[in-house]
């Protein structure tokens, strides 16, 4: 008996030649699959460089698709050519999310080679892609790291380019002194190495930062020398940049004429061109160019263009995102099917594998009581145990292999009920933002008229009062607005908007320079729907301030405080230093500005108290919970 267990040892055991051929095999196929990972992958980049003139949304998949098999191959230089080429289709497509994410894995590829050329190209690219997803700030930051990765490689020529990109980058985030000296560093090298084209790229770029300073006479000798670098030539996009930076300038210095040249020449390249975004700055600088001329009609057929244009640039970019959706959609079916099959062919080979296990074993405990025939009862006996064990066994492994294969497909119902909610939730998302975003061009438009009706107001009394209406309905195109651009549609920055909202209705009055306005917010977010209200509320206690409380051109300063209170609620503290309510009537018993701030209060659910001094003090205490806002009778 214990001869018949050595023998069934050594030939069943894992280190019989069997067992050690198939190791070796399965070796073989890894490193077989692994060299397919890459042939696949780069038959896949060329068929999406086949399809990309005609069928983007094709390539973009098939460059998904490359990525996902670039990476099992292990082959970074492959993943990062993948990467190079997905990031500029989705660029193409529309596809932000997709391009931020392709941009930092190349950035994280390109650090893991140890090429600082190709880092800093990287670095630049993750710049763009932020400049394109509306976050200047970051763009910034970005090429400013771009930078420093150039000035390690000793190029002075892409040293001076990475300076310009930096300036273009401040100069969108506002930080324009920082920009012109970027400007100058590179303008040096430039010179020397008599690039015409940066040079001219400079200036128009200094022309820029000065006309959004409100500097027009200083941006035209920056104008001048950009023209005459470029002569007659350079590439159609910068002459797109020098001619829209000389129209407005010209618009600035009242230069009708001039602007109008310009417009011409402009108009005339993008219609070459085909440039759709920057035929709606073409449009806008034809709008200011009409109201200036006092054609107001001219100037609504133009906003008209221009609302019609952003409608259609808006609907093209949808249209190409929910066309990179579908692409990856299909992408992660195909990529679960194939998982699907590899799991039913390793179960396949797996089942086959026991099989033969269990039929040598048999043909062995045959041989040994054919063989051993006087241990035939003893034999038998074990036999039978041994067969008993090994078909519970297989009854256990069934019976487990059949609760996995239930426990797999709720799960793969389970992804697919996610799946389906999550494209649910961003459809649901998208025309929010759409909604918001067309009530906020219809209160412009409305906004537009109101003005338009002001300027052909005989009666001054009139003229007041739709000139106060413009301003409340700017105050609630500001909260849509505010909701279309943030990034949370429930939540907005408070501060922000407050500052914005303030500061927008002290410029209608042109008080800037006479009165001096603080803003303090401690409070994060508020419910989207006291957010008009609120904006109604404090638009209507600083046009109050500013028309009779600093009468005949009074300075003095405006202080509006928001803090949390009560645990779930906000204090509205206001108060300016003007003349009070002795002399001032806006605010009195009766009137319109009276009614409308009560009834505001009373839709917030909150406490107004008014008090009058020195100057004018009015404190607000809301509170939200679960009742809903009563709406305005």
């Amino acid at each position: 008996m214990r001869t018949a267990l050595v023998i069934l040892l050594l030939l069943s055991g894992p280190w019989s030649p069997v067992s050690a051929s198939r190791l070796e095999h399965g070796r073989a196929e890894r490193a077989t699959g692994m060299s397919g990972a890459r042939d696949r992958a780069r038959v896949l980049l060329e068929l999406a460089r086949t399809l990309d003139p005609e069928r983007p949304v094709e390539a973009l998949a098939h460059r998904r698709t490359a990525l996902h098999f670039a990476e099992q191959s292990k082959d970074l230089e492959l993943v990062h050519r993948v990467l190079v080429e997905l990031r500029q289709n989705e660029l193409n497509a529309g596809g932000l999310d997709g391009l931020l994410k392709a941009s930092l894995r190349a950035l994280e590829v390109s650090q893991a080679l140890e090429r600082p050329a190709v880092v800093a190209n990287d670095l630049a690219w993750l710049s763009r892609t932020y400049a394109e997803m509306g976050q200047p700030i970051r763009a910034m930051e970005e090429s400013q790291r771009a930078l420093l990765a150039v000035r390690d490689l000793g190029d002075s020529l892409r040293l001076a380019h990475a300076h310009l990109d930096v300036m273009e980058r401040m100069i969108a985030a506002g930080r324009y002194r920082e920009a012109q000296e970027q400007g100058h560093l590179a303008d040096a090298v430039l010179v020397r190495r008599a690039d015409v084209q940066e040079q001219a790229r400079r200036w128009v770029l200094s022309a820029t930062a000065l006309l959004d300073q409100w500097k027009p006479a200083d941006a035209l000798p920056c104008l001048g020398k950009a023209a005459s670098l470029l002569g007659r030539s350079g590439p159609p996009v910068l002459w797109t940049a020098l001619w829209k930076e000389q129209a407005r300038a010209a618009l600035a210095l009242g230069d009708m004429r001039g602007a109008d040249r310009h417009l011409d020449s402009l108009e005339v390249l993008l219609t070459r061109t085909g440039d759709r975004s920057e035929r709606l700055h073409y449009l806008d600088l034809r709008q200011q160019q009409a109201r200036a001329l006092g054609s107001e009609r001219e100037a609504l057929a133009f906003l008209d263009q221009q609302m019609k244009l952003k409608d259609s640039l808006l609907n093209a970019q949808m249209a190409r995102q929910l066309a990179g959706l579908e692409a990856l959609y299909q992408v992660s079916n195909k990529d679960r099917d194939n998982a699907m099959l590899r799991e039913r062919s390793a179960m396949n080979e797996a089942i086959a594998g026991s099989a033969q296990r269990r039929s040598r074993l048999l043909l062995i405990l045959l041989g040994l009581v054919s063989a051993v025939v006087v241990l035939f009862g003893t034999t038998l006996f074990h036999v039978r145990r041994v067969i008993g064990r090994v078909r519970h066994k297989n009854q256990l492994i069934r019976e487990q292999g059949d609760q996995l294969q239930a426990q797999n497909l709720e799960l793969q119902r389970q992804n697919a009920r996610l799946a389906r909610s999550l494209m649910a939730e961003s459809e649901k998302d998208l025309m929010l933002r759409e909604i918001h975003h067309r009530v906020k061009n219809d209160l412009q438009v409305v906004s537009t008229l109101v003005r338009l009706r002001a300027l052909h107001e005989s009666s001054d009394g009139s003229r007041e009062a739709l000139e106060d209406l413009e301003r409340r309905v700017q105050a609630m195109a500001l909260v849509h607005d505010r909701l279309y651009r943030s990034n949370d549609l429930r939540h907005i920055g408070l501060g922000e908007h407050l500052q914005e909202l303030v500061t927008g209705v002290v410029r209608s009055f042109a008080a800037e320079q006479r009165v001096a306005v603080t803003v303090t917010c401690s409070v994060e977010a508020v419910p989207t729907t006291m957010l008009i209200p609120l904006g109604l509320l404090v638009n209507e206690l600083v046009m109050n301030s500013l028309k009779h409380g600093f009468p005949e051109g009074r300075t003095g300063s405006i202080r509006l405080e928001l803090e949390a209170w009560n645990g779930h609620g906000l204090r509205l503290s206001y108060q300016d230093d003007g003349v009070g309510l002795d002399t001032a009537s806006g605010l009195c018993a009766g009137s319109f500005g009276h009614d409308l701030v009560h009834a505001l209060s009373e839709q917030l659910e909150g406490e107004l108290r008014v008090c009058d001094g020195q100057g004018h003090r009015v404190e607000l205490l809301a509170c939200w919970g679960e009742a809903p806002l009563r709406a305005v009778g």
